[in-house]
């Protein structure tokens, strides 16, 4: 992963560094790209405005205005909270990184925390941003709107896997709504099917007979192994095709 150079304030030239990093995060924590951009695009002004300890000078290359102390330490910096309805200005320690994929990573990880849990779940870029504001990530109850607006005015859902896979779902292009789900959702679950190592299973493709006599061994000793547990003594045959 690796967030490329940018042009700070310039939209175009954000996303495309952006971009890239917060897709591969997308498959490792399902967390909505568009939803890490849009965060880091709304808390920095589109990288223009990252927190910088306001005595020292240190850069914290903090791209979501996550408080507490990073990798790096901490830094002091002034920001706008609203509080009881008004909008104030306070200081704050935020956290700091050695480095903008620093940034991203530890974002994605501190989504992880179990109060989180609503914004991963979430089944469209939209919800997540409720999300975000429900849990309590943000003080400004337009928060969700501004980052949809964003998301929406840039087109950023382009650049979000075709769909999440939700922990008890196998693979992210077979959905429960396609009639094979079922059989293959449970050939995985028996160890008979596999997968791509991105998490999908692409359905439509061809069968090669190479593929053919993998599954087919695979299906014949899940049976195997089933009679065996079962008390049922056999000949241990293998079949190719």
């Amino acid at each position: 992963m690796s967030f490329n150079a940018f042009t700070p304030g310039n939209p175009d030239s954000f996303i495309a560094a952006i971009s890239q990093p917060a897709m591969q995060l997308q498959k490792e924590f399902q967390i909505f790209a568009s939803i890490v951009i849009a965060q880091a695009a709304l808390e920095t002004g589109w990288g223009k405005f990252v927190p910088v300890d306001k005595n020292t000078g240190q850069f914290s290359y903090n791209l979501f205005g996550i408080k507490g102390t990073g990798p790096a330490g901490t830094i002091m910096s002034s920001t706008s909270e609203i509080i009881e309805g008004k909008r104030i200005t306070i200081d704050a320690q935020f956290r700091s990184y050695h480095s903008w994929d620093e940034s991203l990573r530890d974002h994605s990880q501190f989504l992880l925390n179990e109060r989180y849990a609503p914004v991963r779940e979430a089944q469209s870029p939209e919800d997540a941003a409720k999300q975000l504001y429900t849990c309590g990530y943000a003080t400004d109850p337009d928060y969700p709107k501004k980052l949809i607006s964003i998301i929406n005015k840039y087109n950023l859902a382009k650049y979000d896997t075709p769909e999440i896979a939700k922990p008890d779902e196998p693979f992210v292009d077979v959905s429960p709504e396609r009639w094979s789900y079922a059989d293959i959702k449970t050939a995985f679950e028996r160890g008979i099917f596999k997968g791509y190592e991105d998490k999908t299973f692409k359905p439509a493709e061809p069968l090669t007979r190479e593929m053919a006599a993998v599954i087919v061994n695979r299906a014949v000793d899940y049976v195997l192994n089933m009679l065996k547990d079962s008390g049922i003594k056999i000949s241990e045959r293998r079949y190719f095709v």
